[in-house]
């Protein structure tokens, strides 16, 4: 499918309110979090599947075209359609579009300034069978949480999802458009009828296919969007982009403390060129520097550093989400790193208490730790590896959920332990729980492999 992107507005709202520096900038140039907005819209298309872009271009196009390029390097190919008439409404943005679209069966609409989940894309693109001339709109039922609400278009629909009327001025509304349509060529004749009376909004031309009974809402359900009109809105964006950054997989001490750190870490480094692979591998050394101060008794020191390699190791993950840089080979990257620098982080501590006290036996409570620190993730990643689907805690572990062998919890246990120098305490408890947990998986996961 081949996706139409409306960039063509000046923006005026949002260049008032910015800093010196930004307030020549088109709008869809504008930063937000280490990506312009029309880079985020690509790049949630790209996520989608979509990989034919048009960007219809208006107020300063030029450098839209000149920053954006033909989108090879984010994996897509982008052309450009000018629109001299930009100034009149969105509809002639659209209206500019009609020659090289109106022989698709279908394709995507959405606007530059648009900030949204890849997943409330996905929930219009699934449609199914829609009927010549029809256009389909996502919607926001969600009116409550609809950031500013009274700049929205609002929309009234029926029971049975049939878009009856919109307009920013609605009174009797019952949703909020989202500014994404999945339109087949009628949206382009639905505009010209409007166009003829002076009306040049695409609102126009929806709220004409809207009399036919040609258009209807698809729900964005949970998903979040925001439409970025000025400082504000910007500024709502980045904080629902952060907030979304935790994973339903997160361990305990991940949800309670790490990600607290961890992602305004990750707000503040967005616009720095660091990469995931980067973060990774600082967060490898960090581990190698653990074990080295386990090793030579600055065990407190050790176990500070343990729980730093831990925070960090959500920011690689949080970079790559936020910037579109996730990649397999990243994730295994960063998934060996981790298991290498667990290891070494337990043996710097068997080798630290061993040279300080001489117990030999030490070496069996480390051996046994080190045995059960990798199951957690190997049990993980075979489960997806067998079934598809990622393995979530909560929903699978039931109470095992609640023990803390998870590379959060261990690098937590061992700075506790640090800080009260009782290491081979330390070390026979992560070989319990570690080893009880991936047992303890065996009897869960059957239930579902098994079915």
């Amino acid at each position: 499918m081949k996706a139409l992107v409306l960039a063509a507005g000046e923006g005026k709202r949002l260049r008032e309110s910015a800093s010196k520096g930004k307030a020549n900038s088109p709008k869809p140039l504008f930063p937000l979090l280490g990506l312009s907005l029309i880079e985020r819209t690509i790049l949630n298309l790209r996520e989608n599947g979509i990989e034919e872009i048009f960007v219809v271009t208006g107020y300063q196009g030029e450098k839209i075209k000149r920053s954006i390029g033909d989108g090879s390097r984010y994996g897509v190919t982008v052309s450009y359609i000018d629109n001299e008439q930009w100034s009149l409404g969105n509809g002639s943005s659209v209206l500019a579009a009609e020659k090289v679209l109106q022989n698709e069966p279908c394709f995507l609409l959405t606007m530059a300034d648009h900030v949204m989940q890849p997943s409330a894309i996905k929930k219009i693109l699934n449609i199914e069978n829609i009927k010549p001339g029809e256009v389909h709109v996502l919607v926001d039922y969600k009116r409550q949480k609809v950031f500013r609400i009274e700049e929205a278009t609002k929309v009234r629909l029926n029971s049975h999802g049939r878009v009856l009327e919109i307009g920013k001025s609605l009174k009797d509304y019952n949703a909020v458009d989202c500014g994404v349509f999945l339109c087949t060529p009628g949206i382009f004749q639905g505009l010209k009828e409007e166009v003829s009376e002076g009306r040049n909004a695409l609102s126009d031309g929806i709220r004409r296919l809207a009399e036919k009974g040609m258009v209807k809402g698809v729900d964005i359900g949970e998903e979040w969007w925001i439409d970025v009109d000025d400082g504000w809105d910007l500024e709502e964006a980045r904080k629902r982009l952060l907030k979304s950054l935790p994973s339903p997989r997160d361990g305990l001490i991940s949800k309670l403390i790490n990600r607290r750190l961890s992602v305004p870490i990750s707000g503040f480094i967005a616009s720095t060129k660091i990469t995931p692979n980067m973060i990774s591998f600082t967060n490898f050394i960090v581990a190698c520097l653990s074990a080295a101060a386990f090793i030579k008794g600055l065990w407190p020191i050790g176990g500070l550093l343990a729980q730093s390699a831990a925070i960090i190791d959500g920011v690689d993950g949080e970079i790559a989400r936020l910037k579109y840089m996730a990649t397999k080979y990243g994730a295994y990257f960063d998934s060996i790193l981790d298991r290498y620098g667990d290891a070494l982080i337990l043996f710097g501590m068997t080798l630290g208490w061993y040279l300080a006290h001489s117990d030999a036996w030490v070496w069996f409570m480390g051996c046994a730790a080190l045995i059960g620190s990798p199951m957690s993730m190997l049990g993980k990643e075979k489960f997806h590896a067998l079934t598809g689907t990622p393995y979530c805690p909560e929903k699978y572990d039931g109470f095992l959920r609640f023990v803390p062998a998870n590379r959060d919890g261990r690098l937590f246990l061992i700075m506790l332990g640090s800080f009260v120098g009782q290491l081979p305490l330390v070390l026979g408890i992560l070989a319990v729980i570690t080893n009880f947990l991936a047992f303890g998986r065996l009897v869960m996961v059957r239930k579902v492999l098994c079915k």
